[in-house]
């Protein structure tokens, strides 16, 4: 839908200005963004959301607003 879009546009930009040098491939169909060969994050629309993964320990993300929430998969 057009939200969705807006929304991973967004995203994408968020991205791009926080990691400039990350890379860019396709993996199962999403985007993946990575640096120095690793992944950093995964963009996806589905069909009731929006969907991002962060490759990253717990202990390194900064949230001190508490906005991110997981749905405890790994």
């Amino acid at each position: 839908t057009p939200d969705k879009r807006a929304l991973l546009e967004r995203l994408r930009a968020l991205v791009d200005k926080a990691v400039p040098d990350a890379t860019t491939s396709i993996k199962w169909g999403v985007p993946f963004y990575q640096r120095n060969g690793k992944n950093i994050c995964a963009l996806a629309s589905f069909k009731e959301y929006v969907g991002i993964n962060i490759f990253a320990p717990p202990d390194v993300l900064v949230d001190p607003k508490r906005r991110l929430e997981g749905g405890g998969k790994t």
